[in-house]
Parts: C-alpha cells; sequence; structure tokens
C-alpha cells in the first residue's frame, strides 16, 4: 500500500482547492448561460456562488468578483470593438472626465 506523504494541514488545503476547482466549473457553464441570455454579465450571480459555494469570505469574493468582470469587460472592447463603431460616443467622453474630476 502506497503511503500519503502529505501532512493533514496540507492535505486539506489540496483537497479544499481541488473541491473549489471543481464546484467553479460546475457552477460557471449556468452563470455563464443565464448571464448571457439575460445580457448581465454574470456578476450578480458570480457573487453568491463565490461567498456561499465556494466558501471565500466577502472580502475575498468582491474583488474577486470585480476582477473578472474587468476582463470580461476589456474581452468585450476587443472583440466588439473591430466590428462597431465607437464615434458616437467619443464625445461623450468628456462626461466621464468631468464627473471624475468635479464630482457633484
Amino acid at each position: 500500500m502506497k503511503k500519503n506523504n502529505l501532512s493533514a494541514p496540507e492535505s486539506t488545503t489540496t483537497s479544499l482547492e481541488v473541491r473549489r476547482f471543481r464546484l467553479s466549473f460546475v457552477y460557471a457553464v449556468p452563470i455563464g448561460l443565464l448571464g448571457g441570455l439575460i445580457g448581465l454579465g454574470g456578476a450578480e450571480f458570480r457573487l453568491p456562488v463565490l461567498a456561499g459555494k465556494l466558501g471565500y469570505s466577502v472580502r475575498q469574493a468582491v474583488p474577486l468578483n470585480l476582477a473578472i468582470s474587468l476582463i470580461t469587460i476589456a474581452a468585450s472592447l476587443v472583440i466588439r470593438g473591430s466590428t462597431l463603431s465607437f464615434s458616437p460616443v467619443i464625445p461623450l467622453f468628456y462626461l466621464l472626465i468631468i464627473k471624475k474630476i468635479a464630482p457633484p
């Protein structure tokens, strides 16, 4: 019989990581499909899964969720930027700058 060389804490950490990895794929597909059908990026559905089922604390889940949203938005801009024209929204960029510099 092969003896496991992992100590108890290392084995628990490894099993938790494997469990999170598997669960993330189980939940990712329905979240992606539902978010795509509704027209959302999925952030509304990801946060409860990250904080609940995958076991992240809220302090860890919120920044992780924001990072995933940023990646989604960046990918969308790259993909859609070649097919859409940004000329209708370019004149409105000054509003973003003004709102950041002098908030109401």
